[in-house]
C-alpha cells in the first residue's frame, strides 16, 4: 500500500470490501478469510507469501487462478503422500473443519499458514497458485 501511495479506504473500494476489514487485517485483529488474501494478493500483484510477511521476494506476479481450495488441498494432498487422517491428528484440525473445506467452505490465513507449513509448501502452492 506504501509502495503504491494507496489509502485504506481506495484499496477497500477496489476491492469492494469494507475498509474496517483492512484495517483489521492490518491490524492482527482478526483471521484473514481466503477470498480476501486472494482479492489483496491480485490486487497488489504479489504472492500470498510475500503479502502474509512469509517471503521477502516481492518479484510482481499477475493474477492467477486459484482452485476451489478443497480441489487444491486433495491435489497437494496426494502430491506428498499425505492421508486425511494423517493430517487430521498431526495437524490436530478438527475433522469437520477439513470436510468442510473439502465440501467447499473457505479456510482462514490461521489454518492456511499451518498447513503449509506442515506439508513444506508456499501459501500460493497449497491454494493451487503454483
Amino acid at each position: 500500500m506504501v509502495e503504491r501511495n494507496i489509502s485504506i479506504v481506495e484499496l477497500a473500494e477496489a476491492l469492494g470490501i469494507d475498509p474496517s476489514i483492512i484495517r483489521r487485517t492490518l491490524n492482527k485483529v482478526h483471521d484473514v478469510k481466503l477470498k480476501t488474501l486472494i482479492a489483496l494478493s491480485d490486487y497488489l500483484e504479489c504472492t500470498l507469501d510475500f503479502l502474509c510477511g512469509k517471503s521477502l521476494d516481492d518479484t510482481r506476479v499477475s493474477a492467477k487462478v486459484a482452485l476451489p481450495f478443497g480441489e487444491s488441498l486433495k491435489t497437494v494432498m496426494q502430491e506428498y503422500n499425505v492421508k486425511p487422517l494423517q493430517l487430521i491428528k498431526d495437524t490436530k484440525i478438527n475433522p469437520s473443519k477439513y470436510y468442510y473445506w473439502l465440501s467447499g467452505g473457505e479456510p482462514m490465513l490461521t489454518s492456511l499458514n499451518m498447513l503449509a507449513e506442515y506439508l513444506g509448501i508456499t501459501l500460493d502452492e497449497l491454494i493451487g497458485r503454483k
